[in-house]
């Protein structure tokens, strides 16, 4: 098996190595042929047996035959996974002796890298025949790491990460996703940001029964809607006893008899200090690059964001692309993600054509209600020097509010005067999360405000209401 075909093989089934219970074992004696060198056969052998490996699984196998044959092989682990193939395989690569063969050991964190090659060095006393890489970066050369993967092109999307708080106690908060896999939920909660996620935690814990508290840097919270309806939505914060703090910059978090101290300044009023069971960290999410060694594949970056051009390709290595958090081109959103992905993917099989387009794309913070947006905010309007009208209510007597009790529903759209299209839509209240995609798909597709006034919706639902708004 060539080291191209070995690659494909060895990452598809390494992909699914938290299954890899239904794969099929063989005995270690069975699995390894002996039709090339007996010696050297039963010296990997009796390695195996001496490391307790008596069976091994069928990838292994094709690894360690291609190894015994002169060829070179890439292990490429996607988590921390796969100590098997990090564990044997090196010693299979220490008793081969002089042969030219080599591994590279491909891990997906710089960390993990670092640790397992010391693992492994302890384990073949020749260090020059350790070599470990990053998986998900550009190839490494072969002056690097002494053979090159064949792939033609790297697509990077590693995600996204909260970004550093840069103040003492940062080590006392929690993130969004450790937040998520509580067991118990804390009395006392403090929030330190003010976007979607501090928004749709605190109304989460808050029901739940908890001591919430925001601490907010901006003058307001959810600073990426529309003003007039977040206003709109604060009296169901009040309602819930969520603490808001605006204008609030975390300073410092300490540990006490009592818990945690989160202590704040602000422009216009005394510090002030919040005592709580848990922190968690909700100021906003970057790329995940640093884990990544850029410089060695040549991918340029600036002030953490990677350098790309319209086709989301490097614009210093154009074997390299980027998508969702990585790529940093669109909205920091799920759906962004996926439509980047499909744009690489077509760039990959019929060359660098195909850019990215995000217009119509909604935007939903899941408090309750909800509020959502698509479309340009007024302020954008007006910056471009756009002619519009704007229909703007709030309307919580309205069938569709009045029937679920909802006192909060509200509507905010941008039409422009000469072509009746809709420039911008913004909601708050029931329904507005499924509402919004009706204007992101005109937005889109150039579906104008006579076009909408004239559908029949069916009723009563929140689509019902879309006429009314124009």
């Amino acid at each position: 098996m060539d080291t191209a075909s070995f690659l494909r093989h060895i990452q598809s089934l390494l992909w699914y190595e938290g299954q890899m219970a239904h794969l099929e074992q063989i005995p270690s004696r069975q699995a390894i042929t002996a039709d090339v060198d007996p010696p050297l056969h039963e010296r990997i052998i009796s390695t195996l047996e001496a490391q307790a490996v008596t069976s091994l699984y069928r990838h292994q196998v094709d690894a360690i035959h291609a190894l015994r044959d002169g060829k070179n092989i890439i292990v490429a682990t996607p988590a921390a996974s796969g100590k098997s193939m990090c564990y044997n395989l090196p010693v299979i690569e220490a008793i081969l002796g002089d042969r030219s063969a080599r591994a590279l050991y491909l891990y997906p964190t710089k960390a993990l890298a670092q640790d397992q090659e010391k693992k492994l060095a302890a384990l073949i006393p020749d260090e020059r025949k350790v070599r470990t890489g990053l998986y998900g970066g550009a190839p490494p050369t072969n002056d690097r790491a002494g053979i090159r993967p064949p792939a033609r092109h790297t697509l990077l999307a590693p995600g996204g990460r909260p970004v550093p708080l840069g103040i003492p106690g940062e080590d006392l908060v929690v993130t969004s996703d450790a937040f998520m896999e509580l067991e118990r939920l804390p009395r006392r909660i403090v929030l330190i940001g003010g976007g979607y996620v501090a928004a749709e935690f605190s109304h989460l814990a808050a029901r739940a029964g908890a001591e919430v508290t925001i601490l907010q840097r901006s003058a307001r919270l959810l600073p990426h809607f529309d003003p007039d309806l977040v206003g709109w939505l604060m009296p169901r914060f009040h309602e819930l006893g969520i603490a808001m703090e605006t204008g609030a910059t975390v300073t410092r978090i300490e540990r006490t008899d009592d818990g945690l101290r989160v202590h704040a300044s602000r422009r216009d009023a005394p510090d002030l200090s919040v005592t709580a069971d848990l922190v968690v960290h909700a100021a906003g999410r970057g790329p995940d690059l640093d884990a990544l060694d850029l410089a060695a594949g040549d991918v340029a970056a600036r002030d953490g964001r990677l350098q790309l051009n319209e086709h989301l390709q490097s614009v210093s290595n154009p074997r390299v692309y980027a998508a969702g958090d990585a790529a940093g081109m669109g909205p920091p959103l799920t759906p962004v993600s996926s439509h980047d992905a499909k744009v690489v993917a077509a760039n990959l099989l019929e060359g660098p054509s195909h850019r990215p387009d995000y217009r119509g794309v909604p935007s939903v913070a899941f408090t309750v209600p909800a509020i959502a947006s698509v479309g340009l905010s007024e302020d954008e309007a007006h910056r471009r020097g756009l002619k519009f009208q704007v229909n703007a209510a709030s309307t919580p007597n309205w069938f569709t509010a009045r029937r679920l009790a909802e006192r909060v529903y509200g509507h905010k759209v941008l039409i422009e005067e000469a072509t009746e299209r809709i420039l911008g839509a913004h909601l708050v209240g029931t329904h507005a999360e499924e509402v919004i995609n009706l204007f992101g798909l005109a937005i889109r597709h150039g579906v104008t405000a006579a076009d909408l006034r004239s559908t029949m919706f069916a009723y009563p639902t929140g689509a019902s209401d879309v006429g009314y708004m124009l």
